[in-house]
């Protein structure tokens, strides 16, 4: 790897952790615009979201939904135009989660990210993070959540 490559990984590597700081902990979300492009591609889970304003939307929902938010930023991995970051995501559940009402609860959960990057723009992520653990925090009851679930599949299959 030459220099130049490493420099644009690092460069890249501050940037991923530049976009979770801004929009999570400062509640910036203008920095998509700077550091993300408007072709994103943003698998999470088996969903995919194509463009920025869709992954805007997205990010929208859980804002409203989590207040106080924090994301704690740990190991962090980079080699070419990839990044991947481990982080803690922390808020209140506060506001209307998609069919979810407000329950004051606190959720602590862990994501890994994946991030690919091209001109200084982050194109195109893929993240977990640990949904179950998000659901129990909440006090959801799992076994009416897996009914819903599995009546959900056989109405479409």
């Amino acid at each position: 790897m030459t220099t130049k490559d490493q420099s644009t990984t690092l460069e890249n590597k501050t940037i991923l952790k530049k976009i979770m700081n801004e929009a999570w902990n400062k509640r910036d979300f203008s920095i998509f615009d700077e550091l993300v492009s408007h072709d994103l591609v943003y698998y999470t889970g088996s969903k995919v979201f194509q463009g920025l304003d869709e992954f805007k939307v997205l990010l929208k929902g859980y804002s409203e939904a989590f207040q106080e938010t924090k994301i704690t930023i740990g190991e962090s991995l980079a080699e070419g135009d990839r990044v991947a970051v481990r982080s803690i995501f922390e808020g209140i559940h506060k506001g209307k989660l998609q069919d979810l009402l407000p329950s004051g609860k606190n959720v602590k959960i862990t994501i890994l990210s994946m991030a690919r990057f091209s001109n200084g723009k982050m194109v195109e992520c893929w993240e977990e993070s640990d949904n179950l653990g998000m659901m129990q925090q909440l006090g959801l009851e799992l076994e009416h959540y897996f009914t819903e679930i599995s009546n959900n599949f056989w109405r479409q299959n």
